[in-house]
């Protein structure tokens, strides 16, 4: 399979995830294992949210 390139770097794809599942969902769920993928994935989702959804005040935490 030949590889198709966007254009965009992983970084703007991410924001552009982000920037769709805000808006598509009123409930976000994520799973945190602990490790260094799901730890930087975390503190970018919640850097995105506090600078794009300042107004979204709540989350919600379980252990």
């Amino acid at each position: 399979m030949e590889k198709k390139f966007l254009g965009k770097n992983v970084y703007e794809a991410l924001l552009e995830r982000f920037h769709f599942v805000f808006r598509e969902f009123s409930v976000i769920y994520i799973s945190f294992s602990g490790g260094k993928d799901s730890g930087l994935l975390l503190n970018l989702l919640l850097d995105f949210r506090d600078k794009y959804y300042p107004s979204l005040l709540y989350t919600s935490r379980c252990v």
